[in-house]
Order: C-alpha cells, then sequence, then structure tokens
C-alpha cells in the first residue's frame, strides 16, 4: 500500500500528493511499462517451440 499524504486548500479539496520517492519511482516504473505494452500489442507474437527453433537454427 502506498503511504499518501494529502495538501488541501482552503476548501479542503485535495490539491497535491505527497509521497515517498522510492513509491513515486515505482509508479513511473509501471506507466513505463504499460506504455511499452501499449506499443507492442499489435506486434505478431510467437509460441514458445517456434522460439526454440529460431534459437537452435542460429546455433
Amino acid at each position: 500500500m502506498l503511504e499518501v499524504k494529502y495538501i488541501t486548500n482552503d476548501k479542503g479539496e485535495r490539491t497535491d500528493v505527497v509521497m515517498p520517492l522510492s513509491d513515486y519511482i515505482e509508479i513511473l516504473e509501471e506507466i513505463e511499462d504499460l506504455r511499452v505494452i501499449a506499443e507492442r500489442s499489435g506486434e505478431e507474437l510467437f509460441t514458445h517451440s517456434d522460439v526454440e527453433k529460431l534459437l537452435k537454427s542460429d546455433e
């Protein structure tokens, strides 16, 4: 669970978040992973056996 603190304005509305830097970096890494997944979603997939055949043919 993330450890976050909220900063509010004079109306009590949340305007900012304070969290440990390590949590922030972890979130950024997860966002980057999701970006790469989305970017590669149209790529052709290979079965495990196809990859093994490709690797063995390079020997």
